[in-house]
């Protein structure tokens, strides 16, 4: 458990306990103002009663006095007397009904008791009435056995029994009331002595974890930073201890690591800048050399251009030559001439439009009539106009195009031309069987081109896309071509955001194959 949770926990303890202990101080208060309102109106009420009892006594005293001495104020004496009886008793039943409402039920036993008081004294009150209305004046001695049936029968067993219980009743009410007051009181003391106990022990209980928690920790931190201002990165704090601290020390020991790996990289740099400056220095030969080898390219491709302009030059001149030499020739003869020399010069600007396309490739300064073409419809169209190509080499050349159309920005000519190259390089290098395809991608379309030729040396495979190059099975059994078909392909393909590759199996045939964009995809080229 972490630190702050601990310190939480013990917290959360204290205060759970000490709103327990307010919670039971509330209600231990509840329940003292209860008994006491109860005491209180138990109290009220036997002093009522008291009052009753008094007043009662005096009454009847006062109509004794009047049998036997005579009613000389005329009953007014007893008429107060009276109406004080009256108005105890309403105010015993007022507070009968006011502690039902404390209590939280009817006191139907209380006002029952004091209903049957009040008959009893009002049933008195008439007989003395009566029996004073019944005598004008003192009662003579013989006359007395009526009141005597009055004051033996009805006041004194009667009256004095039910006054007498009544004041015993609310006596045993308000002991009782204290008796319970005094209970709650004791219970109340003893759940504060247990919380205060239960309080005691878990501040302690948590103030001894929480220093034990700190203690070792803070100590294995304080050695371990000491180690390593002394350079020591090799120490590692012990970290046993889960929680912040046991954080804390796994920060300085991923710290003390990194700081110890700096060092030893610090100490490895020079050993590390050596190697750098062999490298270095091992990638400037290799760039010299390069630059020695792309001299020598420069050198080859321009005795290539020389020599493929030399043939169409020296077949120019050779016609001019033949058409001046000698008599005057006929027309045929002359056109003859000027159409070999027609022809010669086509070969040559074929040639230098095919290098300044690369040229103008290698640049970024090429130049595309772009438009939406469908590319299934321009290879049917391109293999339809080569029909008789086909049929003189004798080549089965198969479509398995299964999609309707491929719409794509292109230039409808340099595409068409790529599909030339291709096909010329398979019916020329290939084999008996070419197979033509075009398949949708995910990013566009693929153009294949399948023969089943000799196939192409794996080592000569990057190298068939340059300048001037043919592979060593086009030199020893084909005479024609200047090795410019596929790097001119290379370079319309690249123009338009595509790419061409080849893959070839040695004595199995090979597959050039011509990725292009789909509409949406492409970057505009200019």
């Amino acid at each position: 458990m972490r630190l702050i949770d601990k310190i939480a926990l013990t917290y959360g303890m204290l205060l759970m306990i000490t709103l327990l202990c307010a919670a039971v101080s509330i209600w231990g208060a509840s329940q003292a103002e209860y008994h006491l309102r109860k005491a209180h109106l138990a109290h009220r009420i036997y002093e009522a009663h008291v009052r009753v009892s008094n007043n009662s006594f005096q009454l009847f005293k006062q109509f004794a006095d009047a049998l036997l001495i005579g009613d000389r104020d005329k009953g007014a004496g007893e008429r107060i007397l009276i109406a004080a009886i009256e108005n105890d008793i309403a105010a015993i039943r007022y507070l009968i009904n006011k502690e039902s409402l404390l209590v939280g039920q009817p006191e139907t036993i209380e006002l029952e008791a004091i209903s049957d008081l009040e008959i009893k004294i009002f049933s008195i009150i008439d007989e003395y009435t009566e029996y004073i209305a019944s005598h004008d004046g003192p009662i003579a001695p013989d006359q007395n056995e009526r009141l005597a049936y009055i004051l033996d029968r009805k006041v004194d067993e009667s009256f004095l029994f039910h006054i007498q219980s009544a004041l015993d009743r609310e006596l045993e009410e308000v002991d009782a009331t204290i008796e319970q007051n005094e209970r709650l009181m004791r219970m109340f003391r003893y759940l504060m002595g247990v919380f205060a106990v239960a309080s005691f022990f878990i501040a302690i209980s948590s103030l001894y974890i929480v220093l034990t928690s700190i203690r070792r920790p803070m100590s294995d931190l304080n050695k371990g930073v000491q180690k390593f201002a002394k350079g020591d990165w090799n120490y590692r704090i012990r970290t046993n201890e889960r929680g912040e601290l046991g954080d804390i020390a796994h920060v300085l020991n991923r710290t003390a690591q990194a700081a110890g790996e700096r060092e030893l990289s610090l100490k490895e740099a020079k050993n590390r800048l050596e190697d750098e400056v062999k490298e270095r220095t091992s990638e400037l030969h290799r760039a010299l050399l390069t630059l020695e080898e792309q001299s020598i390219d420069r050198q080859n491709l321009l005795a290539d251009v020389s020599h493929e302009l030399r043939t169409p030059l020296t077949i120019i001149r050779g016609e001019a030559d033949i058409a001046l030499r000698g008599e005057v020739k006929t027309p045929e003869e002359y056109q003859e001439a000027l159409k070999c020399t027609r022809e010669a010069a086509e070969h040559t600007t074929a040639l230098v439009n095919d290098l300044l396309f690369i040229a103008r490739q290698e640049a970024g300064t090429s130049r595309l009539d772009i438009e939406i073409h469908d590319l299934v419809t321009l290879v049917r169209q391109t293999l339809s106009n080569m029909e008789k190509v086909i049929d003189d080499r004798g080549v089965k050349v198969t479509c398995q195009i299964d999609i309707d159309k491929a719409m794509i920005h292109i230039d409808r000519n340099r595409i068409r031309q790529v599909i030339l190259v291709l096909f010329e390089n398979a019916c020329q290098y290939g084999g008996t069987e070419i197979i033509i395809s075009v398949q949708r991608t995910p990013s566009g379309y693929l153009l294949s081109m399948f023969d089943n030729g000799p196939g192409i040396a794996f080592e000569e495979q990057a190298k068939i896309f340059s300048r001037f190059y043919r592979g060593s099975n086009a030199t020893k059994l084909y005479g024609a071509g200047n090795g410019l078909g596929l790097p001119v392909a290379k370079s319309i393909v690249e123009a338009h955001g595509g790419q061409i590759y080849v893959r070839s199996e040695f004595g199995k045939g090979s597959t050039f194959f011509v990725e292009l964009l789909a509409l949406g995809l492409r970057k505009n080229v200019a």
